[in-house]
């Protein structure tokens, strides 16, 4: 019976046009489309699109060594070219477009000595037509692991987890004391100067932060601390602020808690997806991918990525999704693969 049965579906499948190759069968029928890889690859890299071209930043080495890469792809032609290399090694960068200028706020620096992650005030202004670096106005105070976002002119950027003040260690490291700041700091392009407005109402690091329709929307992360491997927890919090009238409010959460996310703002969504998790015997990454829609405050799920990732560059170009990078590994989970894989989706 289970021959015949067996027999049955391997002509059935045959006559849909349908591979059972591993992995390829989900390619062919998933809009989701591979294009080509990028020249290098790592957890936590991060990046946003400017100009038609989609860039790509950073990564961490084993060690928590960070890279520093820059390389930008072209959607028309499907092509990458390797750019000078970040001016300050840095991680786990808040990053945000605006002008055809790319601004990457804060970070985590690795000192001398044990390792450690140590937050960094740094504010940098990135220019893709001269492939030049400007340093700007710090940051009132070093912070790691924020999440920003453009609105008007101005750089907002809100999160993250920094040291506590008369701290004597020189980084954050697994089950240490540290803050986990809700402040939302407001860089002014035009002025080259910080101003602080009312805080986010949960405290988290590792979100995404999208604007739509001017506000501005904060969405998963986690909560406890920087590391994920057993000291934080992942969240599902959708919390918008409204600049007008600088507050904060609370939202649908997402339907999947998870953390080292990336969201992407296209036609009025917001498209959240990948992340890491530990959470009982689950130890890995995501391939989900769910968007949540500001004017019905509602989520939907989508098309999941081929490739599960976290810390990955999230970008948009018109009406296209690009996933690009990242590992494929949670962190503390094992060995991983710094991924080049880069994944493209056609909204409709």
């Amino acid at each position: 019976m289970r021959r015949a049965w067996l027999a049955a579906a391997t002509i059935l499948i045959a006559a849909l046009g349908i591979s059972m190759a591993p992995g390829k069968a989900l390619a062919q029928m998933s809009p989701w489309k591979k294009m080509a890889d990028a020249p290098e690859g790592e957890e936590e890299v991060y990046g946003t699109a400017s100009g038609g071209k989609v860039y790509l930043m950073g990564g961490i080495a084993p060690g928590w060594k960070p890279l520093g890469i820059v390389a930008e792809y072209d959607p028309a032609s499907n092509k990458w070219a390797k750019k000078k290399h970040m001016p300050q090694l840095i991680h786990h960068v808040g990053v945000a477009e605006a002008n055809g200028k790319i601004y990457l706020m804060g970070g985590f620096l690795l000192p001398q000595g044990r390792p450690a992650w140590t937050p960094v005030n740094s504010a940098w202004e990135y220019d893709p037509k001269t492939d030049g670096w400007k340093k700007l106005a710090g940051l009132p105070k070093p912070l790691g692991s924020p999440a920003c976002a453009a609105l008007e002119g101005k750089i907002y950027c809100t999160g993250g987890v920094r040291l506590p003040d008369g701290s004597k260690e020189n980084g954050i490291r697994p089950g240490q004391p540290l803050e986990q700041p809700v402040d939302l700091l407001v860089y002014d392009i035009a002025s080259n100067k910080w101003s602080k407005k009312a805080p986010m109402i949960t405290p988290r690091n590792h979100f995404a932060l999208n604007a739509v329709g001017g506000k501005l929307y904060a969405i998963g992360g986690r909560v406890g601390g920087p590391f994920v491997s057993g000291w934080s927890v992942p969240v599902g919090a959708n919390e918008m602020y409204d600049p007008a009238a600088d507050t904060w409010s609370v939202k649908r959460p997402m339907i999947t808690p998870r953390s080292s996310i990336v969201g992407v703002a296209v036609n009025g969504r917001i498209h959240v997806m990948g992340g890491e998790e530990w959470k009982g015997t689950f130890i890995g990454v995501h391939k989900t991918h769910e968007s949540y829609d500001p004017k019905t405050n509602s989520w939907r799920t989508e098309t999941p990525l081929l490739t599960p990732r976290h810390g990955f560059l999230g970008a948009a170009v018109g009406n296209k999704i690009f996933a690009i990078s990242g590992a494929n590994v949670a962190g503390g989970g094992g060995p991983h693969l710094g991924l080049t894989s880069n994944e493209m989706l056609e909204l409709k």
